[in-house]
């Protein structure tokens, strides 16, 4: 059994490197969370941008790569932060890595359901551990939701609001809704903004989930960046707001002012923790190295939520025509 796992991170920008350092006690970024666990050693950054790879390094206290090739026998984690479109390229590249033990990928796994597919089957025919970081998976607070909306009864009616692309950032709301609900269905789709990058459009549209129905509108992230839900259940609501960083549970009960009517009214509010998500990662990514515990975030739910974000673009094409 392996100790001390040797960790690469391929791309130096904000999440490898950029949202704190070793002075945070927030633990935001896959290096702080590499240093912060005595069970990894992070060898060092690689990026196309060699300036961006030595400053990462230089905060972090370790090494620029300047050929993975070179050092990949000594590799046992990648940590693939690069830029979307080039997520497929670099997951089949490592995937060649003679004593590769595992890989943590951001979201989403690539931007094609083909791509995504043919990554699942790869790592899967290879047996190495593919794990996507959809941080909300790592965090207690939404397993813990999951459990409340599996005992309160059946969905009548949600909203959500995003910005920033169907791709980049609605794949966290779908692949959040998914811990929920199986089958997930786009209905319709409607008007759509690109309000961050040219081939990913922020979209309206309409998800079947269960037996209700949930509405999406896009948020212009150049005005301000959302990323919150509002659920209707039979047995109470649920309200999630990112920036706040809070889940917001609603029981139904009688009316303090009308009688003979219900209201759905505030039971509790929760902070959510979100430093302990990356570090839950890594924990993770160790305990399936070692205990044998089960991938929280695999490729195959980063490629069903994928199928999703497809059909919605399927649905526009359909609907230009």
């Amino acid at each position: 059994m392996k100790k001390i796992y040797n960790v690469v991170i391929i791309g130096a920008g904000n999440i490898a490197s950029g949202y704190d350092d070793l002075s945070n006690d927030q633990v935001l970024t896959h290096a702080h969370a590499v240093k912060q666990l005595s069970k990894f050693n992070l060898l060092g950054f690689y990026d196309v941008d060699e300036k961006k790879a030595k400053a990462a390094a230089v905060k972090w206290k370790t090494k620029v790569i300047y050929n993975l090739n070179s050092i990949q026998k000594n590799i046992d984690i990648v940590c693939c932060t690069v830029p979307d479109e080039f997520h497929y390229s670099v997951l089949k590249e490592i995937s060649t890595f003679s004593e590769l033990k595992a890989v943590i990928c951001e979201k989403p796994i690539a931007k094609k359901v083909i791509q995504a597919k043919e990554l699942v089957d790869l790592y899967g025919k290879k047996d190495i551990p593919l794990f996507v970081n959809y941080t909300r998976r790592f965090m207690p607070e939404f397993i813990e939701l999951k459990k409340w909306i599996e005992q309160s009864g059946r969905l009548i009616v949600g909203n959500c609001f995003y910005g920033k692309g169907v791709c980049h950032n609605c794949s966290h709301m779908l692949n959040i809704l998914e811990l929920f609900w199986k089958d997930l269905k786009v209905l319709s789709v409607d008007n759509f903004l690109y309000d961050y990058f040219e081939d990913d459009p922020s979209v309206t549209f309409v998800l079947e989930a269960g037996l209700g129905k949930i509405y999406f509108y896009p948020i212009d992230c150049k005005i301000a960046t959302v990323f919150e839900f509002d659920l209707f259940f039979e047995g109470g609501r649920v309200k999630y707001s990112d920036a706040e960083g809070i889940i917001e549970y609603y029981n139904i009960q009688e009316s303090a002012v009308y009688t003979n009517e219900l209201n759905y009214i505030l039971k509790k509010r929760i902070e959510i923790e979100r430093t302990g998500a990356m570090l839950n990662l890594y924990k993770n990514v160790y305990n399936v190295l070692n205990l044998k515990q089960e991938v929280i975030s695999t490729g195959m739910d980063a490629y069903r939520t994928i199928c999703l974000c497809e059909s919605i673009s399927d649905k526009i094409s359909g609907e230009q025509k």
